[in-house]
């Protein structure tokens, strides 16, 4: 075997192999979130269904007057290219699709401490050895976590789930549970002009000084200071930028029919857990 099972640890959130290869105001908004603040950021050793034992890092960000939530678990599951569960844990196959998961884990934990202030030099001395334990992991990397965090305004990128959750008719906005999509948690950054434009079409020179058009979703000020959020052409015709909404479900009984639209900014998903929404880190779409 060419590969090696991975225990968790330093995996920079910038690496680029964690990003796929493919009515009256909203409370949330699809893409940049402006002043945004993170309100907890924890260990939580009972994330199981009725607080079952189950370790988790859990992130709470306040957007406006409402909360998203995230519960970033440890990987139990592992799915092949085709979205079947592999089970063969010596497999070329399995270590790969593992250690894969794994990267997104600890690349999306070290994402979040960078944001709230975490030196990055720290986080890769620290977890510079990996951890066989998840639990022992997520107590480590919480131990870091900086004084006056909740102080700190942030801008966040927020992104539709993938499927339609059991019981709902439609995809929700969501903290993004892994780093596929780019960078979606920062300090805010102030807009020279007072206020960010949206872009789904810009033009940009090559090495080569040719003008080609690009598409995808990007930010920019009066400036032309681009915003630390971008995200490619490919990212904006998945189900993460378009939300999904079950029109039998919504109307009538019968077959399901799906239809997505675009970028519709609407209310957060009934909750499970006490009014506050909660992803997590366990779906590797």
């Amino acid at each position: 075997m060419s590969e090696q099972l991975k225990g968790f640890g330093y995996v920079s959130d910038e690496d680029e192999s964690l990003k796929s290869s493919g009515g009256g105001k909203a409370w949330f908004l699809f893409g940049l979130n402006s002043g945004c603040f993170v309100t907890e950021i924890f260990h939580n050793p009972h994330a199981g269904k009725d607080n079952a034992v189950l370790d988790a890092l859990e992130v709470a960000i306040k957007i406006g007057e409402k909360e998203q939530r995230l519960r970033v678990f440890e990987v139990t599951r592992v799915f092949g290219k085709n979205k079947e569960l592999l089970v063969d844990k010596t497999s070329d196959e399995y270590i790969k699709k593992y250690n894969e998961a794994v990267n997104q884990v600890s690349g999306t934990c070290n994402h979040i401490l960078k944001a709230i202030g975490v030196n990055d030099e720290l986080l890769k001395q620290t977890l510079k050895q990996p951890f066989g334990s998840f639990g022992d992991y997520i107590k480590v990397i919480t131990s870091l976590v900086p004084n006056g965090y909740q102080n700190n305004p942030m801008d966040v990128f927020l992104e539709y789930q993938w499927n339609i959750s059991a019981g709902q008719s439609k995809t929700y906005l969501q903290i993004p549970p892994n780093m596929k999509g780019g960078r979606w948690l920062c300090k805010s950054v102030e807009p020279k002009g007072g206020k960010w434009i949206e872009q789904r079409e810009w033009q940009t020179a090559t090495a080569s000084l040719k003008i080609e058009t690009r598409k995808g979703l990007r930010y920019i000020d009066a400036a032309e200071n681009i915003h630390p959020f971008v995200r490619d052409e490919e990212y904006m015709k998945s189900e993460k930028a378009n939300q999904q909404i079950d029109e039998t479900k919504e109307s009538r009984g019968g077959r399901a029919e799906y239809m997505k639209l675009p970028n519709m900014n609407i209310p957060p998903m009934p909750s499970f857990t006490g009014g506050k929404n909660t992803g997590a880190a366990a779906t590797w779409e």
